[in-house]
């Protein structure tokens, strides 16, 4: 009788502990809001970055970027000229997980970013003390250009994005299939690097590309 009651005490025991076991990990994995990268540690501007992450709390997640040349409040990862302390809404699936590409190249006041290490925010919208943070080392490329939106519809406005050291002005040539130059201007390069030229793509459909040179650069670099 006593080692039945001894047995009877060691299952239930052992059936506590299983179930603590069980229940820990679900518990810790579900309790947080979190945010990573994927990446090694850097990104160059320019590049595009996802962010993915957990909330558990809510069916929105903020996210917000802070750094040299930004509020320290923070402003939305996809508007940098945004008002301090706003952010960029993301949605939460239904299994407590919520995912956000950060196209640098083409967002708002990208020509604000500079070779710093930024910080990246994810909050829930209803519970700002549920937060968690990121940082890493964005870099300055020496060249970079960009077109937005990319395809365009002929007719419509398109914008021009690059970033070049060491010069004041850019040529920026469109050039067809045939090597045929349909368009060309020539823009100046802010003192940080950056230039921005817009136009409407009043071209015949097809494909072209963007080239910018300059005679103080080697090679001229396009898309």
């Amino acid at each position: 009788m006593g080692i039945f009651r001894l047995n009877r005490i060691f299952h239930t025991v052992f059936l506590l502990c299983a179930a603590a076991c069980i229940l820990g990990p679900v518990l810790a994995e579900t309790g947080s809001l979190s945010i990573a990268y994927r990446g090694s540690g850097g990104a160059t501007i320019g590049d595009t970055v996802v962010f993915d992450g957990r909330n558990p709390f809510g069916n929105t997640t903020l996210i917000s970027i802070t750094g040299p040349g930004l509020p320290a409040e923070g402003v939305p990862a996809n508007n940098l000229n945004g008002a301090p302390g706003t952010a960029t809404p993301v949605n939460v699936d239904p299994d407590g997980k919520w995912k956000f590409a950060w196209y640098s190249s083409v967002i708002a006041g990208s020509e604000r970013l500079q070779t710093a290490r930024y910080t990246f925010t994810a909050k829930d919208a209803l519970d700002s003390g549920k937060s968690a943070s990121i940082s890493f080392m964005m870099k300055k490329p020496e060249y970079s250009i960009s077109v937005s939106p990319n395809p365009v519809t002929p007719g419509k406005y398109v914008q021009v994005t690059g970033s070049a050291d060491d010069i004041t002005t850019v040529r920026i040539e469109i050039t067809d299939a045939a090597g045929s130059v349909p368009y060309s201007v020539t823009t100046g390069v802010s003192s940080s690097g950056y230039f921005i030229y817009g136009f409407h793509a009043d071209l015949e459909p097809g494909e072209y590309r963007v080239i910018a040179s300059n005679p103080a650069l080697k090679t001229p670099f396009s898309t």
